[in-house]
């Protein structure tokens, strides 16, 4: 850690890192702005460690690129990203720092574009991928972050073609 006070550098690109230290480390808010004073980064820390509200934004456009928090140093909670154009593009959620739960992925225009579930930082169960009209266009399983059993496509024209899974080689 650095001697206890108020924090300020310029990176190479020009940005700023603005924050705070204490005994501890870094502890408050800290920010890091673009050369000409726009927001990148915006959150917390608690006695060095990440904690709390973090978001990133889009230097060109300022727009939110990315948000969620941290207890402790690991992600927790609902993170959301977004496209550079302002939609959500995912929704993850965290458990003590890995992917735990439901993770949606969607189109630029705001359609879900798959749906899967993970546990304990791998990804399980059913996978299903959709076309931006809704169209189920692909669904199979997962285990212990590997596909599984029997995958189904499904063609535009409402044909469907099933596929093994990869096997270990």
């Amino acid at each position: 850690t650095g001697p206890e006070g108020p924090f300020e550098m310029r990176l190479s690109d020009n940005s700023r890192v603005i924050g705070r230290y204490s005994s501890s480390g870094r502890d408050g808010q800290w920010l890091r702005l673009s050369d000409g004073g726009g927001l990148l980064v915006q959150g917390t820390y608690r006695h060095g460690a990440l904690h709390g509200e973090w978001s990133t934004y889009y230097r060109d456009t300022g727009q939110l690129r990315e948000s969620g928090s941290y207890d402790d140093g690991l992600a927790v909670g609902t993170w959301e990203m977004y496209y550079p154009a302002g939609p959500l593009f995912e929704v993850v959620e965290f458990q003590a720092g890995e992917q735990h739960g439901p993770w949606t992925m969607h189109h630029p225009d705001g359609s879900l574009a798959d749906e899967m579930t993970w546990e304990r930082g791998e990804q399980v169960g059913i996978e299903t991928d959709y076309a931006p009209d809704g169209r189920v266009i692909a669904k199979g399983s997962f285990e212990a972050h590997r596909p599984t059993g029997t995958w189904t496509c499904f063609e535009a024209d409402g044909t469907t073609r099933s596929l093994a899974a990869p096997t270990e080689r």
